[in-house]
Protein backbone atom coordinates (compact mmCIF):
# COMPACT_ATOMS: atom_id res chain seq x y z
CA UNK A 1 0.00 0.00 0.00
CA UNK A 2 1.41 3.40 -0.86
CA UNK A 3 1.57 6.18 1.70
CA UNK A 4 -0.95 8.38 -0.16
CA UNK A 5 -3.66 5.71 0.04
CA UNK A 6 -2.74 5.01 3.67
CA UNK A 7 -3.08 8.70 4.53
CA UNK A 8 -6.45 8.82 2.76
CA UNK A 9 -7.71 5.88 4.82
CA UNK A 10 -6.58 7.56 8.04
CA UNK A 11 -8.31 10.76 6.88
CA UNK A 12 -11.57 8.85 6.32
CA UNK A 13 -11.45 7.53 9.89
CA UNK A 14 -10.70 11.02 11.21
CA UNK A 15 -13.49 12.62 9.17
CA UNK A 16 -15.95 10.01 10.41
CA UNK A 17 -15.09 10.94 13.99
CA UNK A 18 -15.33 14.67 13.28
CA UNK A 19 -18.66 14.36 11.43
CA UNK A 20 -20.23 11.89 13.88
CA UNK A 21 -18.58 12.28 17.29
CA UNK A 22 -21.45 10.52 19.09
CA UNK A 23 -20.91 7.20 17.33
CA UNK A 24 -19.36 5.80 20.49
CA UNK A 25 -22.01 6.00 23.19
CA UNK A 26 -21.68 5.05 26.81
CA UNK A 27 -24.92 3.91 28.44
CA UNK A 28 -25.19 3.33 32.17
CA UNK A 29 -28.22 1.61 33.69
CA UNK A 30 -28.55 1.43 37.45
CA UNK A 31 -31.17 -0.39 39.46
CA UNK A 32 -31.69 1.66 42.55
CA UNK A 33 -34.18 4.01 44.16
CA UNK A 34 -36.79 6.21 42.52
CA UNK A 35 -37.46 9.28 44.61
CA UNK A 36 -40.22 11.73 43.70
CA UNK A 37 -40.77 14.81 45.80
CA UNK A 38 -44.45 15.55 46.41
CA UNK A 39 -44.68 19.26 47.11
CA UNK A 40 -41.53 19.34 49.15
CA UNK A 41 -42.90 17.12 51.92
CA UNK A 42 -42.36 13.39 51.82
CA UNK A 43 -41.01 11.05 49.22
CA UNK A 44 -42.37 8.29 47.05
CA UNK A 45 -39.97 5.38 46.78
CA UNK A 46 -40.67 2.56 44.32
CA UNK A 47 -38.72 -0.66 44.46
CA UNK A 48 -37.69 -2.19 41.17
CA UNK A 49 -36.24 -5.55 40.28
CA UNK A 50 -34.71 -7.56 37.52
CA UNK A 51 -37.96 -9.01 36.15
CA UNK A 52 -40.13 -12.08 36.79
CA UNK A 53 -38.37 -14.69 38.89
CA UNK A 54 -35.46 -12.37 39.66
CA UNK A 55 -34.08 -12.09 43.17
CA UNK A 56 -32.68 -8.65 42.34
CA UNK A 57 -34.65 -6.02 44.18
CA UNK A 58 -33.51 -2.46 44.31
CA UNK A 59 -34.73 1.07 44.20
CA UNK A 60 -34.70 3.37 41.18
CA UNK A 61 -33.21 6.84 41.66
CA UNK A 62 -34.09 9.71 39.35
CA UNK A 63 -32.79 13.21 39.98
CA UNK A 64 -33.07 16.43 38.08
CA UNK A 65 -31.04 19.36 39.18
CA UNK A 66 -27.96 21.45 38.87
CA UNK A 67 -25.62 18.86 40.39
CA UNK A 68 -26.58 16.24 37.82
CA UNK A 69 -26.30 18.73 34.97
CA UNK A 70 -22.83 19.69 36.14
CA UNK A 71 -21.82 16.01 36.23
CA UNK A 72 -23.22 15.50 32.72
CA UNK A 73 -21.39 18.53 31.43
CA UNK A 74 -18.14 17.35 32.96
CA UNK A 75 -18.59 13.91 31.42
CA UNK A 76 -19.40 15.39 28.03
CA UNK A 77 -16.42 17.75 28.25
CA UNK A 78 -14.13 14.83 29.08
CA UNK A 79 -15.48 12.79 26.16
CA UNK A 80 -15.11 15.77 23.81
CA UNK A 81 -11.51 16.21 24.95
CA UNK A 82 -10.77 12.52 24.31
CA UNK A 83 -12.36 12.69 20.84
CA UNK A 84 -10.37 15.84 20.02
CA UNK A 85 -7.16 14.10 21.12
CA UNK A 86 -8.00 11.11 18.92
CA UNK A 87 -8.66 13.37 15.93
CA UNK A 88 -5.35 15.16 16.57
CA UNK A 89 -3.39 11.89 16.65
CA UNK A 90 -5.06 10.72 13.42
CA UNK A 91 -4.33 14.09 11.78
CA UNK A 92 -0.67 13.89 12.79
CA UNK A 93 -0.45 10.28 11.63
CA UNK A 94 -1.95 11.19 8.26
CA UNK A 95 0.51 14.08 7.98
CA UNK A 96 3.41 11.73 8.60
CA UNK A 97 2.16 9.34 5.93
CA UNK A 98 1.75 12.21 3.46
CA UNK A 99 5.28 13.48 4.02
CA UNK A 100 8.06 12.60 1.58
CA UNK A 101 9.91 10.73 4.31
CA UNK A 102 7.54 9.35 6.94
CA UNK A 103 9.29 9.07 10.30
CA UNK A 104 8.75 5.53 11.57
CA UNK A 105 9.61 6.54 15.13
CA UNK A 106 6.90 9.22 15.17
CA UNK A 107 4.40 6.86 13.54
CA UNK A 108 5.14 4.18 16.14
CA UNK A 109 4.72 6.74 18.94
CA UNK A 110 1.38 7.91 17.52
CA UNK A 111 0.15 4.34 17.18
CA UNK A 112 1.23 3.61 20.76
CA UNK A 113 -0.87 6.60 21.89
CA UNK A 114 -3.91 5.12 20.17
CA UNK A 115 -3.29 1.62 21.47
CA UNK A 116 -2.73 2.77 25.04
CA UNK A 117 -5.87 4.89 25.19
CA UNK A 118 -9.61 4.28 25.32
CA UNK A 119 -9.79 4.14 21.51
CA UNK A 120 -12.09 1.38 20.21
CA UNK A 121 -10.29 -1.70 18.90
CA UNK A 122 -11.84 -1.27 15.47
CA UNK A 123 -9.87 1.96 15.00
CA UNK A 124 -6.58 0.69 16.41
CA UNK A 125 -6.81 -2.52 14.38
CA UNK A 126 -7.43 -0.70 11.10
CA UNK A 127 -4.67 1.84 11.81
CA UNK A 128 -2.24 -0.96 12.72
CA UNK A 129 -3.03 -2.75 9.46
CA UNK A 130 -2.58 0.44 7.43
CA UNK A 131 0.76 1.16 9.09
CA UNK A 132 2.01 -2.41 8.69
CA UNK A 133 1.08 -2.54 5.01
CA UNK A 134 2.54 0.91 4.31
CA UNK A 135 5.84 1.18 6.15
CA UNK A 136 6.16 -2.12 8.00
CA UNK A 137 6.09 -0.77 11.56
Amino acid sequence: MDTTLAAQLIDVIRESLVNNPNQFNIVVNVTGQRVISQGGIGLQITTTGGGPGSTTIGQQVSLNGTQIEIARQQGQQAMNAQMAALVNVLTELSGQLKSKRPDKTIIQRLYAQLKGAWVPNVITSVVASIIAKTIGC
